[in-house]
């Protein structure tokens, strides 16, 4: 994981670079070459607070990693400015328009600004999203899922974080509590030294709590602390495996495609009960609605987490986010809870999924 936020350093000096050198171009402030430290700095902080967050107190760490997070999201979007700035200064050239550049920088620069405040607002309030199945298959009575996932516990969110989660979750009422994995961000010792997963005890769902590993959950090699921790929460892994949940409900639980690759051969859906099927990376949904499952859950899109990533999500996954048939089956995808790295969502706000199964 470290490798990866080295490589973050490499790109990020080529970029900020070459961002000082186009800012510089409108704000005279900027003309020092040492003023290129203001781009190149927070960059490396990020890199380094995320591949060392063990180093420093904890409280230090969180801020820091907001800090450089939020001007990570600057940095995103003043790489696409980057792009524009060349054919901005392309057609002022051409059509000797000398203003055109400095008004274009300073407008787009103010636009970079509220959309990071905006979506830093929005990646900290979260929404309900509900459905509703029908199912013709015998039921006792109508069941209520309450499905989150991407919590991403770690160096941005902690305790009062999951907190929060977990009261907005039993306001729902649910009688089952489904989670689709990224659990934890990377570093579990951070997580477990923090107790940012001790408020998960106390999730209620009479038909119990059950999870599926995500990509960041197994990353490092500590899935199996992992488990034993959540067991101890009564919070039940299902990995690969097919489990009755009550006398009406199967669910089928795959491993994270990043280890397993998708080999598992899961079990045609029974036609007695109704069926589950959850996953964390929306990769067999296809699969799922030929084998008869009358339900999928999965997360890890984050649908793009701020514009315009999201229009390479809908081109990766036949489902990215939101809730859709595919045959028979509805599948639903989440935004997630959490996020990963830049805490600012432009898009969809993150969500809690509430689906009623009834007759």
């Amino acid at each position: 994981m470290r490798s990866f936020f080295v490589v973050i350093m490499a790109i990020g000096t080529i970029f900020s670079l070459a961002q000082w050198l186009m800012y510089r171009t409108v704000f005279p402030g900027l003309a020092s070459r040492w003023t290129s430290l203001l781009f190149l700095v927070p960059v490396y902080v990020f890199s380094l607070i995320n591949g060392y967050m063990n180093v420093l107190p904890r409280a230090m760490t969180r801020a820091i990693a907001w800090v450089s997070g939020l001007y990570f999201a600057f940095f995103y979007y003043s790489i696409i400015l980057l792009v524009l700035f060349l054919i901005v200064t392309l057609f002022g050239k051409l059509f000797t328009m000398p203003t055109l550049v400095p008004y274009f920088i300073k407008g787009a620069l103010v636009v970079i600004l509220l959309l990071i405040a905006g979506g830093c607002w929005n990646a900290t309030h979260h929404v309900y999203r509900e459905e509703t199945f029908i199912t013709k298959k015998h039921l006792e009575k109508p069941i209520k899922i309450a499905f989150f996932a991407d919590t991403h516990l770690g160096i941005l969110f902690g305790k009062d974080f999951s907190q929060e989660l977990i009261a907005k979750v039993n306001a729902a009422h649910p009688d089952l509590v489904l989670i689709g994995g990224d659990m934890v961000d990377n570093d579990l010792y951070f997580v477990l030294h923090e107790g940012s997963l001790e408020p998960w005890k106390e999730l209620k769902a009479p038909l119990g709590v059950y999870a599926v590993y995500g990509n960041h959950d197994v990353m490092r090699g500590t899935s199996g602390q992992e488990k034993t921790y959540l067991d101890s929460l009564h919070i039940n892994m299902v990995c690969n495996d097919t489990v009755a949940i009550g006398k009406d409900i199967v669910l089928t639980g795959l491993d994270d495609f990043s280890r397993s690759r998708n080999t598992y051969d899961f079990a045609q859906a029974p036609t007695d009960k109704v069926a589950l099927f959850m996953e964390h990376q929306p990769r067999s949904l296809e699969k799922a609605a030929t084998k008869g499952y009358d339900l999928s859950f999965a997360g890890h899109t984050h649908a793009g987490q701020f514009y315009p990533n999201r229009e390479i999500t809908r081109r990766m996954y036949s489902l990215d986010y939101g809730s859709k048939f595919f045959a028979q089956m509805l599948a639903t995808v989440t935004n997630g809870y959490g996020l990963w790295g830049i805490p600012v969502r432009v898009g969809p706000a993150p969500d809690i999924v509430v689906v009623t199964i009834k007759n």
